[in-house]
């Protein structure tokens, strides 16, 4: 009686008539049916690959979506091309941020020169070696200074013309300067004259910066200096740029000072002699 009740299924005639109909080999058989064990082990295996080809797909649009999220954030954090105001520069280089004249007449001239640079940073690169320079405006004026020696100074020398005096370029060229010859000396009625040809200067790198430089030259009338013994004169500059096909940019130049001082050896050898007698 009790072996009976420990064989006895404990599940209801009417759970068990709804119970799967697939037949499972029995383990007290070793195995059961092999057409039946057969068909099992096919959909136990058709299971398991439909899941791995879910979590395989799965895995891909993970990775679509990581990929597009990553490409957002290049493109958000990819810097911005300059614009064409940030591109260029323009720079004042004298060749004498200070200079002595001795002696001379009042009629004499002194010529004085710089380079104008300009510079993009960041250049098209299908462009190379451009003369890219289609204006310039240089200027140059004195400052209007007390008179050190107003008793010395001719009468025939308007003070007021000669501390506003001021000359800018017209427009004038000479050719290339190699640095042999003696120094332009320009008329004064041309102006401010440049180098005829902008020296381009040749990069490291093939992407830039591009720079071009250009010499310039101008006569300081030494008859300004009867005045005073030393003048502050002051250099501004801006360039006009553009590359074929493209808009044209103005760019300007930060101004520089420039002290010039016209001393007379006569004046000095007196003050020595002066100096000298009185100990």
């Amino acid at each position: 009686m009790r072996k009976d009740r420990q064989v006895k299924s404990s599940i209801a005639p009417e759970a068990a008539s709804k119970a799967p109909s697939v037949p499972f080999p029995s383990v007290e058989s070793g195995g059961g049916d092999d057409k039946t064990s057969g068909s099992t082990k096919e959909l136990v295996a058709g299971m398991l690959d439909d899941i791995a080809r879910d979590r395989a797909d799965r895995a891909k649009e993970l990775e679509k979506t990581k990929d597009k999220k990553e490409h957002k954030l290049m493109i958000k954090l990819k810097p911005l091309r300059p614009g064409a105001q940030e591109r260029f520069t323009l720079e004042i280089i004298p060749d004498e941020r200070h200079a002595t004249m001795w002696d001379g007449n009042d009629d004499d001239m002194y010529a004085w020169s710089g380079t104008l640079v300009v510079t993009d940073t960041k250049p098209p690169s299908h462009i190379f070696s451009m003369d890219i320079i289609k204006h310039l405006d240089i200027r140059f004026h004195a400052v209007a200074e007390p008179s050190a020696h107003p008793e010395l100074s001719p009468a025939a020398l308007d003070h007021a013309q000669y501390d506003a005096w001021n000359t800018r370029h017209f427009g004038h060229s000479i050719p290339p300067w190699d640095g042999t010859l003696p120094t332009p000396l320009p008329d004064p009625s041309r102006g401010i004259v440049v180098e005829r040809s902008p020296k381009f200067v040749e990069p490291k790198n093939r992407d830039g910066p591009f720079t071009w430089l250009v010499r310039f030259w101008l006569s300081i009338p030494f008859a300004l200096f009867a005045h005073a013994e030393h003048k502050t004169f002051v250099c501004q500059a801006k360039a006009i740029v553009q590359y074929a096909c493209s808009p044209k940019t103005e760019v300007k130049a930060e101004s520089i000072s420039v002290g010039i001082e016209r001393l007379r050896s006569e004046r000095l050898l007196t003050v020595s002699h002066n100096g000298s007698g009185g100990r």
